[in-house]
């Protein structure tokens, strides 16, 4: 829901949390703006509509009752142009926060010792996420198409690699047995699969990266909105039709969002 916010702002709309999703949310982020609405507010008593409804009731300023947001609100191309806001939103709490820096620090001390680097490096960390398990076989039904293989990770370490001259890639992922297997570099040295986390502290760990590495997923989106710099994605996934999420990746203009060509 909190996609709309900005917009339904700017429209004298006033827009909240149910008390379920405000008491999920509140742990993690505790600067939301949203308030929290009234527990009679459920879906028993008000309206639920589909995002895209909503958003175009929005837009054409008939919005006149108090509605749900149903569905899973992520529409690129509407959320990035406030990535900036998002930012500010999604402020982790403090433990969270901690616990992921404290997380990097010590992955990155750990990769210098058995790569024999010296201390007082300071490579730029890019996230990179992997989405696999559940995508295999949604992508599969819904667009015909596969989970993105090696080769589109591949081009995009060597698309910062290329770009800066000392970084090293932290891999979060719900199949680290595929990435140990199929990212790691001899050669290079410079990808490191974390270990097993909470998805709440994977994302932290991720918003933390100076630039990031997206696959597919809202989770990994939402991952390369809250980190800094550039995001790459690739260019086209799907089969028989387009996977959405790519489509709306490929219409924003903007020079933070780097499309890979596989």
């Amino acid at each position: 829901m909190e996609g709309f916010m900005q917009e339904v702002e700017e429209r004298i709309l006033k827009v909240g949390l149910l008390p379920p999703m405000h008491r999920a949310l509140s742990k993690i982020f505790p600067n939301l703006s949203a308030r929290l609405l009234p527990k009679k507010c459920t879906e028993d008593t008000i309206k639920t509509s589909d995002w895209h409804n909503v958003h175009l009731l929005v837009m054409k300023k008939k919005l006149l009752h108090p509605i749900i947001i149903g569905g899973y609100p992520c529409n690129a191309s509407i959320l990035w142009h406030h990535r900036a806001t998002w930012r500010r939103e999604f402020t982790f709490a403090s433990g969270i926060a901690k616990k992921a820096r404290k997380e990097i620090q010590s992955t990155l001390k750990n990769w210098k010792i058995i790569n024999g680097l010296n201390r007082t490096l300071k490579p730029l960390v890019i996230g990179v996420h992997v989405r696999r398990s559940d995508y295999i076989s949604y992508l599969k039904q819904t667009t015909g198409g596969k989970v993105l293989g090696a080769e589109y990770f591949q081009r995009a370490f060597q698309f910062f690699r290329e770009k800066y001259r000392n970084v090293v890639f932290l891999v979060a992922s719900d199949d680290r047995r595929w990435c140990n297997r199929m990212l790691l570099n001899n050669e290079t040295r410079d990808v490191i699969i974390t270990p097993k986390a909470s998805a709440t502290d994977d994302l932290a760990l991720l918003s933390y990266s100076s630039h990031f590495v997206m696959s597919v997923g809202t989770y990994g989106f939402w991952a390369g909105v809250l980190s800094g710099g550039l995001v790459t994605f690739p260019l086209k996934v799907g089969g028989r039709s387009e996977y959405f999420m790519t489509k709306n990746l490929r219409s924003i203009k903007s020079k933070d969002l780097i499309p890979i060509k596989l």
